[in-house]
């Protein structure tokens, strides 16, 4: 295995070279974590591939998806996710911590994340706290502000691998309810598909599919 290049966030950026066996090793200390990361005896997916096509079904057979939907969600011939780790070069210290990704190209999951995102992510809009980007914090200036006003900021660590399952498809029903106008059928598969996706992990949600950005605003509101 190469060494790993990374570009550090200091000293303008400067090229920074991570030792190969410094990366395997901070690998193997997070999957030996066994509240997160498990060893399986057999390849699940059949199993997982099977429950999505009745998943999809079931939406068809709702008038929620058509047939067409259906067939472009389902994915007939899947490759195995692998699994890998980015350097957080923005944070302190050295080696940096690393962040866990799955690769999501190709798997049986690839599109429903998609489909499910462009149900979420408009309502996620909606949020009274959701701030996209620097232009969102300026809006601030909008507020009338009072000298006893402080400015208060706050993170989460590994906020993706710590949202608990049962307490986010919780907070997805009370999220649709109060912000969509959805049909009760469509907001009750749009559970079923999120708690479908989420429960493939052992604990929170891995990074890199493209609902999660979404369940992860849904949970904090």
């Amino acid at each position: 295995m190469q060494d790993v290049v990374i570009r550090k966030a200091d000293k303008g950026g400067a090229v920074v070279l991570l030792d190969s066996e410094i990366y395997k090793m901070q690998i193997y200390r997070m999957l030996e974590d066994e509240n997160i990361y498990s060893l399986l005896e057999t390849n699940p997916l059949p199993h997982y591939q099977s429950k999505l096509y009745i998943i999809l079904q079931e939406g068809v057979n709702l008038g929620i998806l058509s047939e067409k939907e259906k067939e472009f969600i389902y994915v007939e011939c899947p490759t195995t996710p692998v699994f890998h780790e980015l350097p957080k070069v923005h944070k302190e210290g050295f080696p940096p911590p690393l962040r866990p990704i799955v690769v999501g190209i190709g798997p049986y999951s690839k599109i429903l994340p998609d489909w499910t995102n462009s149900l979420l992510q408009p309502l996620v809009l909606l949020i009274p706290g959701y701030l996209k980007d620097t232009g969102s914090v300026q809006n601030f200036y909008q507020f009338k502000w009072y000298e006893e006003y402080i400015w208060v900021t706050a993170d989460i660590t590994s906020l993706y691998t710590n949202i608990p399952h049962n307490l986010a498809i919780i907070a997805l029903k009370w999220f649709l309810d109060r912000y969509s106008n959805y049909t009760l059928e469509l907001q009750d598969f749009l559970c079923i598909c999120v708690d479908f996706l989420l429960k493939h992990n052992l604990s929170g949600v891995s990074m890199g599919a493209k609902f999660l950005p979404s369940i992860a605003n849904v949970f904090m509101v």
